[in-house]
């Protein structure tokens, strides 16, 4: 019986004190559990390294997969070569290259570098 009292105790203070800590310091932790999380699946950078003839295509393609309005899409294809789509996961940074690809832009897809 003490032991019960004595568990309950420790997780109703355990969760006085997750209510009591600065939203700041909440926020942190779940930013760093999202590291986390964020690591442990396989990402990928692409790179678009050249656009090719169909400039217009590239733009549409890169507004349907990365949920970008028109102008944020035409510029990443006016900086080329850039990065265009940072910690993709795998299916769909190889779905973004193969159609990049089939549009004729030249992609490149790069593990992204571990920051330590």
């Amino acid at each position: 019986m003490k032991k019960t009292v004595l568990f309950f105790l420790a997780a109703c203070l355990t969760a006085l004190m997750a209510a009591a800590m600065p939203a700041s310091a909440r926020t942190v932790r779940v930013a760093e559990d999202a590291v986390t999380v964020a690591q442990d699946e396989e990402t990928f950078d692409v790179y678009l390294k050249e656009v090719g003839v169909n400039k217009v295509k590239v733009v549409k393609i890169l507004r349907t997969h990365l949920e970008v309005d028109l102008k944020v899409a035409y510029e990443m294809v006016q900086e080329a070569p850039t990065v265009v789509g940072e910690g993709l996961t795998a299916e769909k940074a190889k779905a973004l290259e193969k159609e990049l690809k089939e549009a004729g832009a030249t992609v490149e897809l790069k593990a992204p570098k571990v920051k330590k």
